[in-house]
């Protein structure tokens, strides 16, 4: 959601909004230490009931934010297992990385072969595709951008574990 940031970004969340609205804070202690290990950037994290597919949806979703001049981005989940986490009384702790800037749009049809559960069907993206071929070459560069973004998020993870749980296991 913030301009300039780039993808493959880390970011580690410091607060989590629902699309309702709700707002959990992460342990500020734990965040900046977090993004020290890792090489992230502290940030809000906003989670939306559909994918963000053009620039201007991702302009109102930053707002959304009231992040003033911190960062920002956009999932579909996060608040969904940091939410689970607080009731359970679970510490948590958010780790993204950027496929997509704040700056492009996806492909409408990505949203549009989302299934029950929220994800996207491969199956329909295909069939979408025979009729909308010109974002082939977006998809598959988005890939190869996700693909970066989970051996991100792996190093991340490893960096971030020891700092996460402490001495005390996290508790």
């Amino acid at each position: 959601l913030s301009v300039g940031l780039p993808t493959a970004a880390l970011v580690v969340a410091s607060r989590v909004i629902d699309a309702a609205g709700r707002s959990f804070v992460g342990d500020r202690q734990r965040v900046e230490a977090v993004a020290r290990a890792t090489g992230g950037l502290s940030a809000v994290v906003l989670s939306s009931d559909r994918l963000a597919d053009s620039v201007a949806e991702k302009r109102l979703l930053r707002d959304r934010t009231e992040a003033g001049g911190g960062a920002a981005v956009v999932d579909l989940e996060s608040a969904t297992y940091v939410a689970a986490a607080v009731e359970a009384g679970i510490p948590w702790l958010v780790l993204r990385a950027v496929s997509d800037t704040a700056e492009e749009g996806l492909p409408d049809l990505l949203n549009r072969s989302r299934g029950e559960g929220g994800g996207v069907s491969r199956g329909q993206v295909f069939l979408r595709l025979l009729r909308q071929p010109q974002a082939f070459p977006f998809l598959i560069a988005l890939r190869g951008r996700v693909v970066r973004c989970a051996e991100r998020l792996a190093n991340a993870a490893v960096a971030a574990l020891p700092v996460f749980c402490g001495p005390e296991g996290g508790r």
